[in-house]
């Protein structure tokens, strides 16, 4: 159901889904970017090379608690407003990693997850006005390919920066492109929320939206769905340049590729599994379908040996990337549709921060198996076994 129109609302809905997909496409390469330089944090600076989980770690607490604040800080800015300035504290979050010490990175990682948490959750509110339209699925995949599109930007043009001017400079000049950025749309945005409603205040605490999600009976299989896939995804993320290397006995620019691809073929996939969802199949069986197909790509994936040819590697790492990436918009699209009236934003605070969980929970549980067990294959076995049960609650949903 879709929140009211504030009157003489004249902007157009492209206007709306493009700049929320461009502010997608700026914090994911924020995000991004730690990681991407990471391997001179090590080398040439000395750090140790576990600061990458600590990163994750902290990135996504300040990304759970800016999106539990999320309805405050939506009625208070706006929530387009929000949404623009959560991209400025990203790219300041980025600075903070300059001065090498754990507690500046450690407080860099939390500060650049204050701005990306919430990001989707203002998107959903901007996008509440088209709920109604045939074509949201595909409208919301369109948003959500922003995610895949930044990091696999940054993954292109980083390193490049890094060979011209170093890694200190190289992240100045990426904080400084994304606020200037983010500072052109401003204009739009305040536009654009002077003609929206306020934000719904809500109650039951900080914790409501998640509460109102796992309690309402039509959203509760749609984020214990959304919940599995998220750590699914953020696992086979972490570990795909890692697993091709080591079974399939790629070189590092080989891997680099592969994990190239798989994010290439994310953002198609998105779109393609949108229309999908509104044209073929309904959402929840589009969801399912998504499911037992990822958890066959992370089978196929656990088999990988050196007698495979580089081009049957990329496809797999395509088959994953196109559903194991592929989820989010509809999900979105679906908490945006069976949100209550006026609720659409604090319904999609309450997705994300179970996502959010998932992408926390994922990597480590994962990587505690192939500890255990020596395993690539069981490793991938279990999360496998994660994707096909988010694809069967999907199925089972009424």
């Amino acid at each position: 159901m879709a929140e009211p129109s504030a009157p003489h609302d004249d902007i157009p809905a492209a206007r709306i889904v493009g700049c929320s997909l461009l502010h997608q496409v700026l914090v994911s390469a924020i995000a991004a970017s730690v990681p991407v330089v990471m391997p001179e944090l090590t080398r040439s600076a000395g750090l140790f090379e576990g600061l990458a989980g600590l990163y994750a770690m902290m990135m996504y607490v300040g990304a759970i608690g800016a999106t539990l604040a999320g309805e405050t800080i939506f009625r208070r800015l706006g929530a387009a407003t929000a949404s623009a300035v959560a991209c400025i504290l990203a790219a300041v979050g980025l600075l903070g990693v300059l001065p090498l010490s754990l507690t500046t990175f450690a407080a860099a990682a939390f500060v650049i997850g204050l701005g990306y948490g919430p990001v989707a959750p203002a998107s959903s509110h901007m996008m509440a006005r088209i709920v109604g339209r045939a074509d949201l699925n595909f409208i919301f995949s369109v948003r959500q390919a922003g995610a895949p599109l930044g990091v696999l930007g940054t993954g292109l043009v980083l390193p490049l920066l890094v060979a011209w001017l170093g890694w200190q400079r190289a992240l100045v000049v990426m904080a400084a492109a994304v606020t200037v950025v983010a500072l052109a749309t401003l204009r739009f945005v305040r536009r654009f929320d002077a003609l929206q409603p306020p934000a719904y205040r809500g109650g039951a605490g900080i914790l409501g939206p998640v509460r109102e999600v796992i309690g309402d009976p039509k959203l509760k299989t749609l984020v214990a769905t959304s919940f599995l896939f998220s750590s699914m995804l953020a696992t086979l993320n972490a570990f795909v340049p890692t697993v091709v290397s080591a079974l399939g006995g790629l070189d590092l620019a080989r891997a680099g590729l592969c994990a190239a691809v798989a994010q290439a073929s994310a953002i198609g996939g998105r779109l393609c599994w949108g229309v999908v969802a509104d044209r073929v199949l309904t959402p929840q069986r589009t969801l399912a379908v998504m499911g037992f197909l990822m958890a066959g790509a992370s089978l196929a994936l656990g088999t990988i040996d050196p007698g495979y040819g580089f081009t049957t590697i990329l496809a797999i790492c395509a088959w994953l990337g196109a559903t194991a990436g592929g989820w989010g918009g509809v999900v979105l699209a679906q908490s945006a549709r069976l949100a209550p009236p006026g609720r659409v934003g604090r319904a999609a605070s309450g997705v994300m921060v179970l996502n959010y969980l998932g992408v926390m929970l994922g990597p480590p549980l994962v990587g505690l198996v192939l500890a255990l067990t020596d395993s690539f294959f069981v490793a991938l076995a279990s999360v496998a076994a994660v994707g096909a049960t988010g694809g069967a609650i999907a199925l089972l949903r009424r």
